[in-house]
């Protein structure tokens, strides 16, 4: 806030802080373009993506999700007899062909066998669900009953948006009205403090 200021409070001049009076980052002002939730997770994913080795791929379905158990490279798609009756996807070990130390996994599973694969294994959580929901409630419950912490989360929330108004109103104050620096510095600190106090966990 305060990226420009008025000078002259008679004429209306305004003029782009450059430094003449503080500036500050308001966060939590205006609801965001993309939930926080959603860019945190798209975070993690490009962090995920340059920890691995080789190019991302999202061709087919189980592009970068099915890993040699030889040496835990990506399994790649190819494609064999790409221009006859036979032609069929496969999915390979990437290191196999590799001149600098190959995978010694020669073996490879075509598109279909693999989609055979992960529908029985679906299959069988699918059989088991009840058994395996009942067990994640259990542990959920015991491990995450959050009713107390969400009450005193609300209660923060709400004091915490109390204090950032404040903050925005003795900014917005300072900018239309001429009044002494010092102590509208010590009110900004003041909140500012109150404010981190009741952000910190």
């Amino acid at each position: 806030m305060q990226k420009s200021f008025t000078t002259n409070f008679l004429t209306k001049e305004h003029k782009v802080n450059e430094g003449e009076i503080p500036q500050y980052y308001v966060t939590g002002n205006h609801e965001a373009i993309i939930e926080p939730e959603a860019w945190e997770l798209v975070q993690r994913e490009m962090e995920r993506r340059k920890s691995e080795k080789g190019r991302h791929s999202g061709v087919r379905l189980f592009s970068g999700k099915v890993y040699c158990r030889e040496c835990g490279t990506r399994l790649g798609s190819k494609v064999w007899h790409s221009t006859d009756k036979y032609k069929q996807v496969i999915w390979q070990c990437n290191k196999h062909c590799k001149k600098n130390s190959p995978c010694k996994n020669g073996m490879h599973l075509t598109d279909e066998e693999l989609k055979t694969a992960v529908l029985s294994a679906t299959n069988k959580l699918i059989e088991n669900k009840d058994e395996i929901l009942n067990g994640l409630q259990e542990i959920v419950g015991g491990v995450c009953d959050t009713h107390t912490l969400e009450g005193e989360k609300t209660k923060l929330e709400s004091e915490m948006d109390v204090c950032a108004k404040m903050i925005e109103d003795l900014i917005r104050q300072n900018a239309a009205i001429p009044q002494d620096q010092s102590e509208y510095q010590a009110k900004y600190e003041d909140l500012e403090r109150f404010y981190n106090d009741k952000k910190r966990p």
